[in-house]
């Protein structure tokens, strides 16, 4: 427990340190601005004929100083023109979505995402035996390392992954290949399919972000009479919508704030037999909140994300137990554990060509995930049968290492990362991902 919040700590203090280093002197003195825009150039006075009208003198800024020079013609002070800086994209430094920054630097923050990490172990004991089927009998069965949470079996959603702090008009499409994932004694393989968009309001202060998440995973139906376990279905995940909005920024820095809620789309646990016949049904009805905080520092080659969330249920899924084939009894019910998130990411950009619009980055990332309350469980005996579903003391102390590159053309970006886990607790032995963003 101590080393536990000892890392906690130092986590917490890796994503507070930036606020001092990058976004004030110092960051300035390790890492120098780079001031976007034309190079400054001193006034100029040219002459223009006394008898030019106002649409000659177009080119003329406001407020500029117009005299005579004695010989018939008026002279004018201009502000220095750079023809060249028209033709480059990124010169022009406005307010973009509440940031005062470049169009160049803004189209930065919105290619680069943060990657994420986190297959949420969930491997628990659900006994059971005598269970009254009516005539079709009995139902016995033992299952260990067995997700007891409608959904788990495709991922959690954290804010960290494929996201930024800054909200942005997007369709993405997240792929993930779970390599060696804690849902069965012998551990299986899970590829994810992550499609969504995210889209903006109030002049791209917010946005609204939904995720469809479908993964070929273990069947959330288990059967005792069967030796084959199914660890390739197609199972639909819980749906999230997330909303965000930025708070506070400054000339290299942004502060962001969002909530994520996930809906009980994903299907039932069930266990039974290969005839049908349900004997416990843990029924998904478990909405859970995900606030959060994010922070990015940025300047033109550098960006640095971090993000703090909690992962807490709402209420909880309800069990039902087979009442002699002639009904369900609900006999309690099972609240998944509570998670706290800590994620920093790490951007560089090494190649960017902005007439072409095209770039090369390298992301590098650390996560945090530990369990915050204490598992749940849920157990019975009577003339129904005898049910006991969780394990005492669960707990999960992750942390997890991304790092990849990312390819920028155009308005789209594509990111090939691997991930693994630094810490003997984890959800998988390791995992690739491939995200792709297309911006519109």
């Amino acid at each position: 427990m101590r080393a536990r919040f000892g890392l906690i700590l130092a986590l917490i203090g890796v994503t507070a340190y930036p606020v001092s280093v990058f976004g004030g002197e110092p960051f300035k003195k390790l890492i120098p601005m780079k001031k976007i825009g034309p190079p400054e150039c001193p006034p100029v006075t040219i002459p223009c004929p006394e008898n030019s009208d106002a649409s000659s003198r177009t080119e003329l800024e406001a407020g500029s100083e117009v005299g005579n020079d004695g010989n018939g013609f008026e002279s004018s002070t201009l502000a220095p023109l750079a023809p060249e800086a028209a033709d480059i994209p990124g010169y022009a430094t406005t307010n973009l979505s509440g940031l005062n920054t470049d169009r160049s630097t803004y189209n930065s923050l919105q290619s680069l995402s943060s990657i994420g990490d986190f297959f949420a172990p969930d491997g628990q004991t659900a006994l059971m035996s005598g269970v009254n089927l009516g005539a079709g009998g009995t139902y016995t069965g033992a299952f260990t390392d067995q997700p007891l949470s409608p959904g788990v079996g495709i991922g959690r959603f954290k804010t960290s992954d494929s996201n930024s702090p800054i909200p942005r008009d997007r369709l993405f499409l997240d792929y993930s290949l779970f390599h060696n994932a804690r849902l069965t004694p012998n551990d299986i393989n899970i590829q994810r399919f992550v499609p969504g968009i995210e889209r903006t309001f109030i002049d791209g202060l917010t946005s609204i972000e939904v995720r469809l998440p479908i993964a070929m995973t273990l069947n959330s139906a288990s059967f005792s009479d069967s030796n084959a376990v199914d660890t390739q279905n197609t199972e639909f995940g819980n749906i999230g919508i997330a909303a965000k909005g930025i708070l506070w920024s400054t000339d290299g820095f942004v502060l962001t704030s969002g909530l994520i809620l996930q809906t009980p789309t994903a299907d039932d646990i069930v266990f039974g037999n290969s005839a049908g016949e349900e004997a416990v049904v843990i029924r998904n009805t478990q909405y859970r909140l995900l606030p959060y905080l994010a922070t990015l520092h940025y300047n033109d080659e550098w960006f640095w994300q971090n993000y703090i969330q909690v992962d807490a249920a709402a209420n909880g899924n309800k069990v039902y137990i087979n009442n002699d084939g002639q009904q369900f009894d609900q006999i309690g019910v099972l609240e998944e554990q509570n998670y706290l998130y800590l994620d920093t990411s790490l951007s560089k950009w090494l190649h960017r060509d902005r007439r072409r619009q095209t770039g090369l980055a390298m992301t590098f990332e650390l996560h945090y995930n530990t369990t915050i309350n204490d598992s749940d469980r849920v157990s019975i005996s009577d003339n129904r049968g005898n049910v006991q579903l969780g394990t005492s003391n669960f707990t999960a102390d992750i942390v997890n290492m991304n790092i990849g590159p990312t390819f920028l053309y155009g308005s789209t970006t594509m990111t090939v990362a691997y991930g693994t886990p630094l810490t003997e607790d984890r959800g998988a032995d390791g995992e690739m991902r491939v995200l792709l963003n297309r911006l519109f």
